[in-house]
């Protein structure tokens, strides 16, 4: 019982335990030019993710890539998950020589990876802003540099 209680005031106490605040990073995105973001951070299979929620949604287009792409119904075992080359290409296509902004964990796991090996060379990581919670949130701007 004693424990129950240490640990639940440890979790009230300063934001080591908060969801990452997304609507800052949301925030941060919409004064970026027109462009597209790549949502790498859930892990939730959803149907929704951190970036479905009011306060939290982007003005512009989000590509998921951590988890399947439906959004109207609940998860299922055998649902696909997006092919991270597909999901460059038409990032690319749709950011149209604007950003694209890759959310991320730190350290990123495989999918982000194979994603950021097939933007175009064009593409260069021109910022990085971290916001914490119980865990970070790394927004990765790559802007189009022909």
């Amino acid at each position: 019982v004693a424990a129950s209680g240490v640990s639940a005031a440890t979790m009230l106490v300063g934001n080591d335990f908060e969801r990452p605040p997304f609507s800052e990073v949301v925030q941060y995105i919409d004064e970026l030019p027109d462009g597209v973001v790549v949502e790498g951070v859930t892990l939730s299979p959803g149907p929704l993710t951190n970036l479905d929620v009011q306060g939290s949604i982007p003005r512009v287009e989000v590509f998921r890539l951590t988890v399947p792409e439906q959004k109207t119904r609940p998860f299922g075992v055998l649902q696909p998950f997006p092919d991270p080359r597909d999901v460059a290409e038409r990032a690319v296509i749709a950011a149209d020589g604007g950003p694209i902004t890759v959310l991320i964990r730190a350290p990123y796991g495989a999918k982000v990876g194979e994603f950021l090996e097939h933007l175009p060379d064009e593409y260069e990581l021109a910022e990085a802003v971290t916001v914490q919670g119980i865990f970070d949130v790394t927004a990765l701007v790559y802007e189009f540099n022909a």
